[in-house]
């Protein structure tokens, strides 16, 4: 099996999330797909690729071009340690309470776009088992 692996998840880390009307430590930890690599790495699946990079025409196949560049500055424009949540949800383009926006989200994000974008390519080149580790 390959593996599509990039150590750049390590700048997603959430601090809260908004939960039934409480604000919580957010659960998304990055040691979570380091933990994920070193058991697959013991059990044995060693073909671990770096992602490609790809034009943002694959992403806007996917959101328009406005909510990306919204994203892109909404995350620009998040301090060191900042998190963005709408006062109100399904407005500002944002649906998520368990998804903050920092500054790190965007390239994080996109990162992560290349990672998935990466593994579907070896699978249609022929590979038989790839996991998008994103």
């Amino acid at each position: 099996m390959k593996i599509v692996y990039t150590p750049e998840h390590r700048m997603h880390v959430p601090m809260k999330e908004l939960d039934r009307g409480r604000w919580i430590e957010n659960p998304e930890k990055p040691e979570r797909i380091e933990a994920i690599k070193d058991m697959l790495i013991l059990s044995g699946f060693e073909d671990i690729s770096p992602p490609l990079s790809f034009p943002d025409s694959y992403v806007y196949m996917i959101h328009s071009p406005e909510y990306v560049e919204w994203l892109r500055r909404k995350s620009e424009e998040m301090a060191e340690n900042e998190e963005y949540f709408p006062k109100v949800f399904g407005h500002d383009m944002c649906f998520d309470t368990g998804t903050p926006i920092s500054s790190w989200t965007f390239k994080a994000a996109r990162t992560a776009v290349d990672v998935v974008l990466t593994a579907s390519k070896y699978i249609m080149r022929g590979e038989n088992v790839v996991y998008a580790l994103c």
